[in-house]
């Protein structure tokens, strides 16, 4: 692949990510959704405290029997001295129970006086209220309303009273949620936790409305004044409007911040595609050369295979299995090694000569040595080597041994060899890699650390995951997409792509004669280092060519098979073992949620 379209490839899957990215956490709930989650939350709060809400609860399976509603706040069936919430009724779906367990822990059933069930005393929180099914509710919707009236701490100086409602703090989550004030003329100011709630006013009262992921806060602080007819326990503090005030300045920094991390890494996922097309303009654009399609021609037959696979293959430091293959058959065509097929499966090879071998070709010929007996190489003789492995030690030893000098092999000489050819682009993407991850992982710590602003926070951790699976697609991409080839390397590069084009086109093949066997060998030499030899060696066998190799190079895997496959004994090891009525957001009175189980 020619490098404008290696990097046109990068830039459209970068942005497609990016952009994939917006719609996601919107359409995830569409896909996914969860077990269970509240459709409507509907809650209003009238002046002398009585508050009722409704729940609409979606439930997705068929597992659950309760849906309540819990308090953090005590939660009573009757006036006591201290703050609390004081149950007044509860309307739940058709042919279920009503209970409630209150903060001691004793449990009641407001609509069948005397009952007991085991489960429900077992199971239900202190201070909860809900509807029992004995026989499981079927996925479906709803519809649960509660009433209480909240008689909550109040703060109070000579010019103002301090109200925190908590209406949520550990739910399941609500995909809308509506609390109205009624009748708020008692009300001089109000801080809505989140703050990004819409507020609206009409002839009802003062309305506030939005989603809430789960867990995520819900809580109305407010300033009133003497009109209020909340029966609460009052507790004096000094200059109560500017704490609330103040609390609120740095809960809305809180969530200031946040929303600005949120828009920070969404607007990331954008800027880092940008930032690479940079580097590779900058830093990677190659000059402009003019090669064929077709190249019939071996572009440089001064280059060892094994450096062909390793620098002109796929990236200038990739080798594979197919460098040591054509290493073999190079080795083979020059009388290094003899190969012979003696069946379908069965190879002999024979080390004739060991002179004039560069350092890689040596390290082959020694591992034919190691693998052999006497510079004979029998697949055979490997077979019944592998076959005995689990029974006798030392050649177990001895395969280990084979098989680490295999993937040795396989892995290719020093990658320092490459750079003879390229500059490594790969370090220039390092950087932007850190920078991304730690911007993830200080979002993640944001979130974990943070208090309020879940919803915000789980988006912000969502977006931040995008730039560094933009970073780490880049570093997949060639060493050479954001570096650059030395001197006239590009050339010869788009030289063995043309060449590779030729060898994998049969009609092109067929054109040339079939009496140079010496061109056809060359051929499959460097086809094999290209990952297509047997393309070659197949259009050999279609023009009836009278060349040994050809037969046996699609095979020559099974000569290293036995030893590769060979099952070693397992020497044992150790196994593992196991041995309320504060400022601010947050701090009010209530919390808990609706949820189910």
């Amino acid at each position: 692949m020619a490098e404008q379209r290696q990097i046109a490839t990068y830039m459209v899957v970068a942005f497609l990510l990016a952009v994939g990215g917006q719609l996601i956490p919107g359409a995830v709930s569409g896909f996914f959704e969860e077990e269970a989650y509240v459709t409507d939350y509907v809650a209003t709060l009238y002046p002398n405290g009585t508050l009722v809400e409704e729940f609409n609860y979606q439930l997705n399976v068929g597992d659950k029997r309760f849906l309540f509603r819990n308090w953090d706040a005590p939660l009573t069936r009757e006036h006591v001295n201290y703050p609390h919430i004081e149950f007044v009724k509860i309307i739940g779906p058709p042919g279920t129970v009503a209970y409630v367990k209150d903060a001691g822990g004793d449990v009641s059933y407001p609509d069948s006086p005397g009952s007991y069930y085991y489960d429900v005393e077992r199971l239900a929180y202190r201070s909860e209220v809900g509807a029992f099914n004995p026989g499981y509710y079927d996925p479906g919707t709803y519809r649960v309303v509660y009433s209480y009236v909240v008689r909550p701490p109040l703060e109070y100086d000579s010019a103002n009273t301090h109200l925190n409602l908590k209406l949520a703090s550990e739910h399941i989550p609500y995909r809308n949620a509506q609390v109205t004030l009624a009748d708020p003329g008692y009300i001089d100011e109000v801080y809505p936790h989140p703050p990004n709630l819409v507020r609206r006013e009409s002839s009802v009262g003062m309305t506030f409305s939005g989603s809430l992921a789960e867990d995520e806060l819900l809580e109305l602080e407010m300033l009133v004044n003497e009109g209020h007819e909340f029966s609460g326990f009052m507790t004096p503090v000094e200059d109560v409007r500017k704490k609330t005030e103040d609390a609120n300045f740095w809960y809305g920094l809180q969530y200031t911040a946040a929303t600005g991390v949120l828009w920070f890494n969404r607007l990331l996922g954008f800027g880092v595609p940008v930032l690479f097309l940079y580097i590779y303009r900058r830093h990677g654009e190659e000059r402009d050369y003019t090669v064929p399609t077709y190249l019939s021609t071996v572009p440089n037959d001064g280059r060892k295979p094994w450096l062909v696979n390793l620098v002109f293959k796929n990236d200038a430091r990739d080798y594979d299995d197919d460098g040591l293959y054509a290493t073999l058959l190079d080795l083979h065509e020059r009388k290094k090694i003899s190969i012979e097929m003696t069946g379908e499966e069965d190879f002999v090879i024979t080390v004739l000569d060991r002179g004039g071998l560069d350092r890689y070709e040596s390290q082959v010929v020694e591992y034919m040595d190691d693998l052999g007996v006497k510079g004979v190489v029998n697949t055979q003789y490997l077979r019944g080597l592998a076959e005995v492995v689990r029974q006798d030690p030392e050649i177990a030893q001895r395969v280990v041994k084979l098989q680490m000098d295999y993937a040795r092999l396989t892995s290719g000489p020093s990658k320092a060899v490459a750079d003879e050819f390229t500059y490594n682009g790969r370090p220039r993407i390092l950087p932007f890699l850190g920078a991304s991850m730690v911007v993830f992982f200080a979002s993640i710590l944001f979130l974990v650390t943070t208090a309020n602003a879940s919803g915000v926070l789980l988006e912000a951790v969502f977006y931040g995951a995008i730039p560094v699976i933009q970073c780490i697609i880049a570093f997949a991409f060639p060493t050479t997409l954001f570096g650059r080839w030395k001197e006239d390397a590009y050339r010869e590069k788009l030289e063995w792509d043309s060449f590779m084009r030729h060898l994998s086109d049969f009609s092109q093949l067929q054109r040339y004669e079939t009496e140079d066997l010496n061109m056809w060998g060359r051929w499959l030499v460097y086809g094999t280092a290209l990952g297509v030899g047997e393309k070659v060696a197949e259009a050999m066998q279609r023009l009836n060519l009278p060349y040994a190799p050809a037969r046996f190079a699609p095979v020559m895997p099974y000569i290293f098979m036995p030893i590769n496959t060979a099952r070693i004994p397992s020497r044992g090891g150790r196994s593992g073992g196991g041995g309320g009525g504060g400022f601010g957001g947050g701090g009010g009175f209530g919390g808990g949620g609706g949820g189910v189980r």
